[in-house]
Order: C-alpha cells, then structure tokens, then sequence
C-alpha cells in the first residue's frame, strides 16, 4: 500500500517513535543504532564533504558527545554516557544518513513531502489511541505520560513537521484542497485538545496566521477563509466535548493526573527549587514580571552561571549535570514560591534546554547551538523559490523551535535535533517543495 511504503526509511520511523517510552524513558531510538552504525562506510564521504554547514553539525554533535562524557565524568554517573552518547550519536548518523537517502533513493527524494506527512499523521493518530487507553484504563487522558508517552510540549515537537507539510503541500496543489489536509488538521486539533497543549495551539496559530495569507496573496480567498473557519471551529467543538467527558468522569473518579508527568530522562520534569534566603531585588523582580515558573528559571539559571567558575562559565561541567549542580544551588530561593516549585527529596533539578546548554555546555555550548540556528534560518532567508510570506513562515517554525528551549527540556526528542540542523529535516522539505 502506498501510504506505508514510507516505512522504508529512516527519518519516518524516528518521527513515529520520538516519543515512544519504555518504563518510563524515551529509549526506543537505540534501535536504530546498530544500522547507523553499520551504515558509518557509506556515510564517511558526507561527514567531510565541501558544505560548511554540514561540518558545523558534524564537530557539534560530537562536541555534545564529548559533553556527555564529561558529564558522566563530573558527576561520577555512567548513566548520563550510557544514555546520551548513543542518542547524539544517533542525531549525527540519522542527520548524515537523510541526506545520503536524498541523493540515493528516487522515491524518497521525490515523494519526501508526503512521506514526512504521513509519518506525522501515523504519529499523532498514535499518540490518540494512547489518550483513549489512557482514559480507559486510567479514567484520564494523561496518565500515558508515566511510563509510555513523552509529556508536555516534548510530544509537541511534530506539529511543526505536520503543519509544514501542510502548508507546502497546499501550494504543491495550486492551492486546492483535499480531504486528507482538512482531515489531518482536524485531528491535530483534537489531539491538541486532549492534552491542552499550549505549544501545539501555538504551532496551529502561527500556521493559520501565514496560510491565510498566502491563501490571500494567491487570491484565494475562499478557500482560505474555509481553512480558518475549519480551525476555530474544531477547536471550539472538540474543546468542549472533552471538557464534557472530563467533567462527566471527575464525577465519578478521583481528579486525574496533571498531564505535566514526566520523568528525568524523557523531557523537562516541572520541578524547581525553594528555601530561605532569597535577594530582595530578585524576588521583588520575579513576583512583578513573572508568574510562570518557567520565566522564573531564567533567572536562577543566570544567578548559577554567575556563580560559576570562569572555566565552568567558558566550558560548563559536561552534559545533564546542572541537575545535580541547580539542586545544590537551592539556598537563594524562599519559600514564596512554593507554590510554583517542588523540590524532589533526591536533590534532583528540572532543566529546560536553555538552562543545560548554558550550564552544562558553557558559552561555547550556547555560542555552537545558536550558531547552527543562524544557519539554518540564513539557508531559508537566501533561498530565492521561497516567497516572502513562507519565509516568515518557516522562520518562525524555526523560531517557535528555539522557543522550546526555554519551556521545557526538548534535546530528549530526535526530531526535535534533527529540525533545527542546517540541512535537516526542514531545510530539506522547504529545498524540495517550496514555491514563489
């Protein structure tokens, strides 16, 4: 059958199982470990090939490699080597090995728009039937998240990929729209619902906001306006038929589960730090400004750095230690937030994305990161088949991307790594299949 013949590649199988857990951790990518590995001969000539681009991703990935070791070095834990070693090494090799599939496979190269889309769709029907054994089994929507599902806006990551297709299938199309793209939207937005994801309303607006602008520049403006109205509607229904099966269990069970459960190797865990002692200008700063713990974290993460050696600054203390090292740093927060922050008895901090790199990474590991997003968004801004509005379009997927470090702890996910690299998997869809 036509649709699942894009099994036969890899990126599709990462896409579908990015958020799969076993007990817990998000570990399936070490399936495809053994192949990349044996794949390594045939990849030898695009690890040291002319594109300056593709060198930056090949020395930062193997710098996060080494990160990890020195992580597990530092804190005198084999785990953090035994899990993150294998899973950048995975990002490297699952990177280098698309663009060999591009230049090696006619159907792939060809057929890569519908491919990413069908795996995206394969994966969030998938994350449904796990919200329906959820509500069964568990008489909530959430409670997958313990042990067999990424949580929070980790899951969340594939929206990008789906909306993007989307987007650039409906220009392959002149425009005209078929039943699998409004089928596909709808239940997205379903699925969004289920898990009153934040991150995956935001993906929805910003792709409404720029289709209906192409939609508009194309003088289509029918169709355009069908496409919003679809959207607002299906949010609107779907938000308050689970709101009705919600209200209709609480009745019966006990209240369900926060559907922020996570665990320390899968995604972000919500927790944070109290005590105290705290700085006047730094609570009086946080209670104004911020009521969001994860505006909040921005700030202890910059106190720590600023209290970090010069070379722990330049350098960081090795990859999945600021975990430990946040945790000790407990003593400059008060009591007044404990009712955004928990504290686990093992002395073990939450980090989001933004707090590892630059805690974990140092400078060198912030400066490389942001490096490799510049660019990628220089590729997209210096394509010239890319009208104006897609390149504000994709530009903010990108953008949206980068915003996900600062809300939770999204390097778990492969998909995630393999967005935001120069020539990964959305510099390749927009190379592909873009138009003026």
């Amino acid at each position: 059958m036509m649709f699942f013949k894009f099994l036969n590649s890899l990126i599709p199988l990462l896409i579908i199982t990015s958020s799969i857990k076993i007990n817990g951790y998000v570990s399936l990518f070490l399936i495809f470990l053994p192949f990349l590995i044996k794949e390594i001969k045939t990849l030898k000539n695009y690890f040291f090939q002319p594109s300056l681009e593709n060198k930056f991703v090949f020395i930062y990935l193997l710098f996060l490699i080494a990160q990890s070791f020195i992580g597990s070095y530092y804190l005198k834990d084999i785990r953090i080597i035994i899990f993150w070693a294998p899973y950048f090494l995975v990002c490297l090799l699952a990177y280098f090995y698309n663009l060999k599939t591009i230049d090696d496979k006619k159907f792939y190269r060809k057929n890569i728009l519908n491919i990413i889309n069908n795996s995206c769709i394969v994966y969030f029907a998938l994350y449904f039937l796990l919200n329906l054994f959820s509500l069964l089994y568990y008489g909530n929507f959430y409670q997958i998240q313990e042990l067999w599902w990424m949580g929070g806006s980790g899951a969340f990551h594939i929206s990008s990929l789906l909306l993007i297709t989307n987007y650039l299938n409906a220009q392959k199309e002149n425009y005209k729209i078929n039943i699998k793209y409004f089928g596909s939207l709808v239940f997205f937005i379903i699925v969004v619902n289920i898990n009153n994801s934040r991150l995956g309303i935001l993906y929805l607006f910003v792709f409404a906001f720029f289709t209906l602008l192409d939609f508009l520049k194309k003088k289509r403006i029918l169709n355009g306006l069908l496409i919003i109205s679809i959207i607002l509607s299906t949010l609107y229904l779907s938000n308050s038929l689970i709101n009705k099966i919600e209200s209709s269990l609480s009745k019966h069970i006990e209240t369900p589960l926060s559907n922020n459960i996570e665990t320390p190797l899968s995604n972000n865990i919500e927790t944070s730090l109290s005590s105290d002692i705290v700085k006047n200008s730094f609570k009086k700063k946080v209670k104004k400004h911020f009521s969001d713990r994860r505006y909040t974290e921005i700030f202890i993460a910059l106190d720590k750095f600023k209290a970090n050696s010069l070379k722990e600054k330049i350098f960081g203390t090795g990859w999945y230690t600021s975990r430990i090292t946040l945790a000790s740093f407990q003593d400059k927060y008060t009591d007044a937030y404990s009712d955004r922050f928990s504290l686990y008895g093992s002395g073990i901090y939450s980090i989001n994305g933004f707090q590892g790199l630059l805690l974990d990474t140092g400078l060198i590991g912030i400066c490389f990161t942001f490096l490799i997003y510049s660019s990628t968004l220089k590729i997209i801004l210096t394509q010239k088949q890319i009208n104006k509005i897609s390149k504000f379009f994709f530009t903010s997927m990108l953008l949206i991307n980068l915003f996900c470090l600062f809300i939770g702890y999204p390097f778990v996910n492969t998909i995630f790594v393999l967005f935001y690299l120069p020539h990964g998997i959305l510099n390749t869809l927009i190379s592909k299949n873009t138009s003026k």
